[in-house]
């Protein structure tokens, strides 16, 4: 008697589990990381793949094949702050004081700058 109700007990909580989650159209579980968007083609076909080595998951696009974590870590230098940083090098301003002045790492500015003059005549 007491195994029948405990199979029934594990049967309720099975069919539980299997409703957690919605289904799409085509039957697939949708998944919480379909909700993010790959911010260089801005499909929602993104998927984890792995864990950074400080915690931070890692995603990887279905679409362009590129990855990229949630939350990053660094800021990405704008155009127009490139092109301030460019004239401020010409003025004679020191790697360190740009940086400082426009808030990103002088490692940073030292990478983008040398990318820019490389790239121009």
């Amino acid at each position: 008697m007491w195994i029948e109700v405990l199979r029934s007990e594990i049967e309720n909580a099975r069919k539980k589990i299997r409703l957690k989650g919605r289904r799409t159209k085509e039957g697939k579980r949708e998944r919480k990381e379909e909700k993010i968007v790959c911010r260089w083609c801005g499909s929602r076909k993104v998927v984890k793949n792995g864990k950074k080595k400080d915690g931070r998951q890692n995603y990887l696009c279905r679409e362009c094949g590129r990855q990229m974590v949630e939350n990053p870590k660094y800021k990405r230098m704008r155009e127009e702050d490139l092109e301030l940083a460019v004239k401020m090098k010409d003025e004679g301003m020191s790697y360190s004081a740009i940086a400082r002045v426009l808030g990103y790492s002088e490692t940073t500015i030292r990478m983008h700058l040398l990318k820019k003059t490389l790239r121009t005549p």
